[in-house]
């Protein structure tokens, strides 16, 4: 046949698997949690007459670092920035890329250890930093400490980034 409705059921997963699994009927999308290791999903077909084709395993096995492969290396930053003016509802807006070097240019994702962002909003899009002075108009302070994990696994060491608003 053709595969006009067709659409998908997860039905099992391997009692080690990791990472999130969301059944979009179409099209499976897996994120695993790094460093990653093998594991799999089972899942069936199911035509428009709800007729179930039998079960298909996908395995996920992880790439394997070669050998030397080193970590990346992340660097501790600390930003010293001029409050905004004194501007009502005024907020001050910044993205920095975190320093990261890994020597074999490997992709890596980060990974959050901890923030202190009572006074300083952090947010993580891609591998830049956004921060937000929270409380608008006066000194403020955080800190946000992270990991890079190069695609292999590898695990940088641990890094922090301060930011001080000064009045």
């Amino acid at each position: 046949g053709d595969n006009l409705g067709l659409t998908y059921r997860i039905i099992g997963l391997a009692d080690d698997t990791q990472g999130s699994i969301r059944d979009q009927n179409i099209n499976f999308v897996y994120t695993p949690v790094v460093p990653v290791v093998q594991n799999s999903l089972t899942y069936i077909a199911i035509d428009q007459d709800g007729a179930e084709s039998d079960p298909a395993t996908i395995t996920f096995t992880p790439i394997v670092s070669p050998p030397g492969n080193a970590a990346p290396v992340a660097q501790d930053i600390t930003l010293n920035i001029d409050a905004p003016p004194t501007i009502f509802n005024s907020r001050q807006l910044l993205s920095y890329s975190l320093m990261v070097q890994d020597v074999e240019n490997d992709d890596f994702v980060i990974n959050e250890i901890s923030r202190n962002d009572a006074e300083v909003r952090f947010s993580l899009l891609n591998n830049d930093l956004r921060m937000d002075n929270r409380i608008r108009t006066t000194a403020a302070t955080g800190t946000f400490t992270y990991q890079a994990i190069d695609i292999f696994g590898n695990v940088s060491n641990t890094a922090t980034i301060t930011i001080n608003y000064n009045d």
